[in-house]
């Protein structure tokens, strides 16, 4: 893709593959949400790995739907972006919502603050046009936190 100016832009990106690999995306979120098979993949062995990784998944979630609705700059206009986000962070509230009736899983509300560090953080933290900046910096900060608290052992 290209920079305009100091703004990572998505015009050259080809708006047709965000919505075959969105549809991907989503049913691959699902079926981790909702499996009871995910304990055997080797990355979800680790729990804070496994925390981390759903601001990872919501935040493409979030960047995927706006790459398909408002190619452009990434994070402008900024209410497309806050729309895509809180459409990223309903999904994961279904699923994790619905992850609780799914024997041997649970829901956490710790692990919606995490999803919602990646679906609204990530394209805050990219709106800047930087892929390194206090933005990021901010966002990874608070999904590593978040990941860290949901894994913290109870007193």
């Amino acid at each position: 893709d290209s920079l305009n100016g100091s703004h990572w832009t998505s015009r050259n990106w080809p708006r047709w593959l965000s919505a075959p690999l969105l549809v991907a995306w989503t049913l691959m979120i699902g079926w981790l949400m909702l499996s009871t098979k995910v304990d055997q993949l080797t990355i979800t062995q680790s729990s804070y790995v496994n925390n981390l990784g759903h601001a990872v998944v919501f935040g493409a979630e979030a960047m995927l739907l706006g790459l398909l609705w408002r190619p452009g700059l990434v994070g402008r206009p900024t209410a497309v972006w806050c729309t895509v986000g809180l459409v990223a962070l309903a999904y994961a509230g279904l699923l994790e919502w619905r992850q609780g009736f799914v024997p041997g899983r649970t829901s956490s509300l710790v692990d919606m603050v995490t999803n919602a560090i990646g679906a609204l953080g990530t394209p805050y933290a990219l709106a800047d046009g930087r892929v390194f900046c206090p933005r990021t910096l901010a966002v990874a900060a608070a999904a590593l936190g978040s990941a860290a608290l949901a894994t913290w052992p109870p007193v």
